[in-house]
């Protein structure tokens, strides 16, 4: 009976402690194939442990490489469309350039330099005052040649002064529509004058005027930058000093007339 007891012990021992054995070697090998080492929780995002399906991770891997190109195609598109911003101070097409002559073209709007806008200033004060001064001498002058002078010299410079105010108004630069205080002056002193007075201080006046024209357009011809004004000065020159020359006659002819009285 004793026997008996000792034996059933033992085998209910032996078998509770198989049982136990069995229970942590199954907890064992489930925690590690659920969630890896023990105490560490699994990344959600972790393929470790997870069944794989033939083709699931070149899938995935074709699925970032795709993302990335065409992450690459929109910026490189972007980088293809932005065309360089042009620095140079020159602008293309309708914008224009600036040339060698001093000025910009294309646009209409353009830049003339300091001394070739000076000269268009004086030019143009100049060949206004003339041609005013020549209509005041063709109705005062006592001498058909002072009269003939200056009929041709209101020509002359009539055209001269439109071939300015072309040049002027291609730049877009304003021109004087008055004739200025000096020139006033020299016009209201021979207002008062008639006869063979008015003749010599007409003649007198247009010698010490074409003298410093000439000097002026010389100047130009030679100096200036831009190329449509030198033009104009270097054709006017000739005209100038033939003007010159006729009122230098005329008044050595004055001189002599008046000395024969």
């Amino acid at each position: 009976m004793r026997l008996t007891t000792f034996i059933g012990r033992t085998v209910l021992t032996a078998g509770f402690a198989m049982s136990l054995t069995f229970a942590q070697g199954t907890t064992g090998t489930g925690n590690l194939g659920a969630t890896g080492p023990v105490g560490k929780a699994q990344d959600p995002n972790s393929t470790v442990g997870q069944p794989t399906t033939p083709g699931t991770t070149q899938d995935n891997t074709r699925s970032r490489t795709g993302n990335m190109d065409q992450s690459g195609s929109a910026t490189g598109d972007r980088s293809m469309d932005k065309k360089p911003t042009d620095h140079s101070g020159h602008m293309s097409g309708a914008a224009g350039h600036s040339g060698a002559g001093g000025r910009m073209d294309g646009t209409g709007s353009s830049m003339v330099g300091k001394s070739d806008s000076s000269f268009m200033m004086k030019a143009a004060m100049g060949g206004m005052a003339e041609v005013q001064m020549a209509q005041m001498a063709q109705q005062k002058a006592s001498s058909q040649e002072v009269k003939d002078y200056a009929r041709k010299l209101e020509q002359h410079h009539t055209e001269a002064n439109d071939k300015l105010k072309a040049i002027a108004q291609e730049r877009q630069v304003p021109l004087p529509t008055d004739i200025g205080s000096e020139y006033k002056m020299i016009a209201g002193k021979l207002q008062n004058l008639s006869g063979s007075e008015f003749d010599r201080a007409y003649i007198k006046a247009m010698v010490a005027d074409h003298r410093k024209d000439v000097r002026e357009f010389e100047k130009q011809s030679a100096r200036g930058m831009d190329s449509d004004l030198k033009s104009f000065a270097s054709s006017a020159l000739p005209t100038l000093k033939e003007h010159l020359q006729s009122a230098e006659q005329l008044s050595t002819s004055s001189r002599s007339r008046k000395m024969d009285k």
